[in-house]
């Protein structure tokens, strides 16, 4: 039996807000914090229900960063977030079935960094 490889198939595949809210909590409390000084909402509007920053973009209120080092501020959507979430099972080959079942603070900053820049900037 060959192993050549002679395509790709992508699927879809549902996140719910309690895996976005997980990747969140995950990346504020030590993933992203060698680089990210806060995160909170944006205007510093709390959605109902939610007591904690990680909690509040699956309840649509899009996330505030504020990097350490320099004044920048970046602004996490929802739709940057699932984006994230997509390239870095692209750009890691694994599967995104394999990322809900096991991350860990390293997967979550490295989604973070690509839904907010697009790549790894900080390492």
């Amino acid at each position: 039996m060959s192993t050549k490889v002679i395509g790709k198939i992508s699927t879809t595949t549902d996140i719910t807000s309690e895996f976005v809210d997980n990747i969140l909590c995950t990346a504020f409390e030590g993933g992203i914090g060698y680089w990210a000084a806060s995160a909170n909402p944006l205007d510093n509007i709390w959605p109902e229900n939610a007591e904690y920053a990680n909690q509040c973009l699956t309840r649509g209120v899009d996330i505030v960063i504020s990097e350490i080092e320099e004044t920048d501020k970046h602004i996490l959507t929802m739709e940057k977030m699932l984006m994230g979430i997509e390239r870095f099972c692209n750009r890691n080959n694994i599967g995104i079935h394999d990322l809900l079942e096991d991350h860990d603070a390293g997967d979550a900053d490295c989604i973070i960094q690509y839904a907010l820049f697009g790549e790894i900037v900080y390492a």
